[in-house]
């Protein structure tokens, strides 16, 4: 019989992903990342039950609470990256960057 393919960390939610113990470094992250938002005073979208006010309590709760999305990261193409950095066309010298 065979196994079904492993489901990616992106197509969990993030409450199951915790329970079962999977994706820590990405739920790490997306804790950080959201802690470092609630410092420069984004809206709190959920809190703890104990009524804690420690910020990276509120962001795990957020995330268990399923307020927040966790999306992979998709790598940007030469010409996102001049456009984000206003470098204008890349000249064709057949060289990649």
């Amino acid at each position: 019989m065979s196994q079904p393919a492993p489901r990616s960390v992106f197509e969990e939610s993030p409450k199951t992903l915790i329970e079962e113990h999977r994706g820590v470094y990405l739920i790490v992250n997306s804790v950080s990342r959201r802690v470092k938002e609630l410092q420069r005073g984004a809206k709190k979208l959920a809190f703890p039950p104990d009524g804690s006010m420690e910020l990276e309590r509120i962001a795990l709760q957020e995330l268990l609470e399923e307020k927040l999305t966790v999306v992979e990261r998709v790598p940007l193409t030469e010409e996102e990256v001049r456009a984000a950095l206003e470098l204008g066309p890349a000249e064709d010298d057949g060289e990649e960057l």
